[in-house]
């Protein structure tokens, strides 16, 4: 499909990456390009033309035109000799068009050309000529039309006259024209819209299909050697692994972000996409997903990934995933096999009796013996609770259950309010998950006398807080009342934060902090170091180890 000018076009050589012709016409030139000489019967070629262009540049009276700078007749035979010269295997149909001078006509011009597409057509464009607008309307009708008739644009072309590379020997008729590929300004625009859909509704369906659209041939060809391809269809891969860990609600994945940091590094290989423009598009996307998560394994990334369905609608994963975090944390806070059915029920009992507001007795009653209790009376005594709002804990079991089952219960909740309850308990389990990450360093060591190696491995547990460890009477052999002491005051300096401490002193007193402190979730870490050398009374710093 080509619209059909009113100038009077020099002749030149038109070079694409097949073809070359000497013509006065692109549209003959574009025909060899695309190798329409090997299409069939079932195909066309439409020309689009207004009656001075059918008249000038069509079927040229006589085979001759006015040439106005030498003001003489010359040879000019029109394009429908041309083509039929070519003798193409299908039929090539002017249609007449209106001028576009109005609103009105562009509108008769858009349906004119849809018209012509039928169900399932590849298309081929060239848009060397004709109404400024040309460009935008084909770009809207390829969309248009692929959503209504399933069609597909192959190819988009512009013969650039004007930039032609002058015949070293004068003669115009072999000036070298390029005929542009503007099918990577097409494929852009159908990245930059599928990356929009994802954004608003983390469906990477339509990034899929353009991925195994564009690039899986490339790959194919290359035998998966062409390294931009490559990187395209990896990152496509671990964008959907990613997605899916959420939409299936695979919260051990979730937690360990292994598919999320490959995504990571497949966004930075990312910098050689055959297309450059791409690069802030992908981005986007990926910081759209990756935003807020931890690159190592985090009961956080759980919270995040909850936040992420809840923002693209889908709410069931959401309260799915977001009740599990909070087992999670109280697993882990407590010592916990967080993959252990048995053990995540302690957790779960412990809110139960929360939100039930009954004692430990009339809720387990005969079915659990002492030691698992106990282990749910630690539970109950976390301090975590001051700050988990045990209302919006109930809210969200309710909420999980009405979604579960389909609202098929006595006095469901309202649709259209489902969705700002969910937000509502999101927002307050936020300071929870997302709290200030901070190193309680409660030892005679200050941080500011570390080496590098130590204070590299302390970043990853967040801020350091110096906190100098007290002096025990060597004689004193009863120090509950220090250990009462030193133990509210770290709980107080931990409270609201996601603290580690940094232990090492006095063993008893270390010993008996360090139990209190492990039964309310605080971790704690000790120091490793070795010699620096067998002589030497220096020692270097190894690693934290955490208390077991």
């Amino acid at each position: 499909m080509s619209v059909l000018g009113t100038g009077l076009y020099g002749e030149c050589i038109y070079a694409g990456e097949k073809s070359e012709t000497a013509t006065r016409f692109i549209q003959e030139a574009t025909l060899n390009e695309i190798e329409a000489m090997n299409w069939t019967d079932a195909d066309a070629a439409y020309i689009l033309v207004t009656k001075e262009s059918r008249e000038k540049n069509w079927d040229v009276d006589g085979g001759k035109r006015a040439d106005c700078k030498t003001q003489t007749q010359i040879e000019y035979p029109g394009l429908k000799k041309k083509l039929d010269n070519m003798h193409l295997p299908f039929e090539v149909v002017p249609v007449d068009i209106p001028e576009g001078s109005s609103d009105k006509e562009m509108w008769e011009l858009f349906e004119m050309i849809y018209g012509l597409l039928e169900e399932g057509d590849q298309l081929y464009f060239d848009l060397t000529h004709g109404f400024r607008y040309i460009p935008m309307m084909v770009l809207t009708i390829g969309s248009y039309a692929g959503f209504l008739k399933h069609t597909q644009i192959q190819h988009i072309s512009y013969g650039n006259y004007e930039a032609r590379e002058r015949a070293v020997n004068g003669d115009a008729e072999e000036d070298k024209a390029p005929i542009v590929n503007l099918m990577p300004l097409a494929a852009l625009q159908d990245w930059t819209f599928a990356a929009g859909q994802f954004v608003e509704s983390g469906n990477a369906n339509r990034i899929k299909e353009l991925s195994e659209k564009e690039y899986r041939p490339i790959l194919k060809a290359s035998a998966g050697q062409d390294q931009p391809a490559k990187a395209i269809q990896q990152y496509v891969d671990s964008l959907c692994c990613t997605i899916s860990e959420r939409t299936h609600c695979r919260g051990i994945d979730i937690l360990n972000s292994s598919s999320a940091n490959i995504l990571k590094e497949c966004t930075d290989n990312l910098k050689n996409a055959s297309i450059p423009a791409l690069d802030p598009i992908i981005g986007k996307v990926s910081h759209s997903l990756l935003c807020g998560l931890s690159t190592y394994p985090d009961i956080r990334n759980l919270y995040v990934a909850a936040q992420w369905c809840a923002e693209k609608g889908l709410y069931q994963q959401a309260v799915t995933i977001l009740r599990e975090a909070i087992v999670t944390l109280l697993c882990e806070r407590h010592g916990l096999d967080i993959k252990s059915k048995e053990q995540r029920e302690y957790a779960e009992t412990a809110l139960r009796i929360k939100c039930d507001n009954q004692d430990i007795e009339t809720m387990t009653g005969k079915s659990l013996g002492g030691i698992e209790k106990e282990q749910i009376r630690r539970i109950l005594e976390d301090g975590i609770f001051n700050g988990l709002s045990v209302s919006m804990f109930q809210k969200l079991r309710g909420l999980r259950n009405d979604y579960n089952h389909c609202g098929m219960r006595d006095k469901p909740s309202v649709a259209n309010r489902m969705d700002k309850c969910l937000k509502d308990i999101l927002s307050s389990f936020e300071t929870i998950f997302i709290s200030e990450k901070k190193l309680i360093n409660y030892s005679n060591h200050p941080s500011r006398n570390w080496g590098e190696s130590q204070l590299a491995a302390a970043k990853e547990y967040g801020d350091i807080i110096d906190l100098s460890f007290p002096k025990v009477n060597p004689e004193d052999n009863n120090i509950s009342s220090l250990v009462n002491m030193e133990f509210e005051k770290l709980k107080k300096m931990a409270a609201g934060k996601d603290a580690t401490i940094h232990i090492m002193g006095e063993m008893t007193l270390c010993f008996a902090l360090v139990q209190r402190l492990k039964s309310i979730g605080i971790r704690c870490v000790a120091s490793t170091t070795k010699r620096a050398n067998n002589d030497s009374e220096e020692f270097e710093f190894v690693s934290f180890r955490e208390y077991e």
